[in-house]
Order: C-alpha cells, then sequence, then structure tokens
C-alpha cells in the first residue's frame, strides 16, 4: 500500500539555476535537498555534467588559440 504522504521533490531545473549561480533555493528546498538522497544525488550529477561542460569549452579554448 502507497503512504498517503507524497514527497515533493526539488524541480531539476532548479536545482540546475542552483547550481549555475542562478536563483536561489528556499530554505524548505534547501533542507530538503540536504537531507532526501535522490535530489543530493541530482545535484551531483548536475555539478558533474556542468564541470565537464567547462573541461570541455577549456579544451575548446586552447585547440582554437
Amino acid at each position: 500500500m502507497r503512504s498517503a504522504t507524497t514527497i515533493e521533490h526539488v524541480s531539476p531545473m532548479l536545482l540546475w539555476q542552483c547550481l549555475c549561480g542562478g536563483s536561489e533555493l528556499t530554505f524548505a528546498d534547501h533542507e530538503h535537498v540536504i537531507h532526501c538522497e535522490q535530489c543530493e544525488n541530482l545535484a551531483d550529477q548536475i555539478a558533474g555534467a556542468l564541470d565537464d561542460l567547462q573541461k570541455s569549452l577549456e579544451r575548446r579554448q586552447a585547440t582554437a588559440s
């Protein structure tokens, strides 16, 4: 049987924006992310993707010089 409570995860797009330095999480969303393994893993994956993008851009700039 399913639980009567529904978990409201932080939107992936909001996490992406926050990790890019855009909007900020509310206190409640921040607390949720640090206590929710799924949201924390998603934030880690987004951060990893951003790092990969940065490295790719740096390689492109180095070869274009």
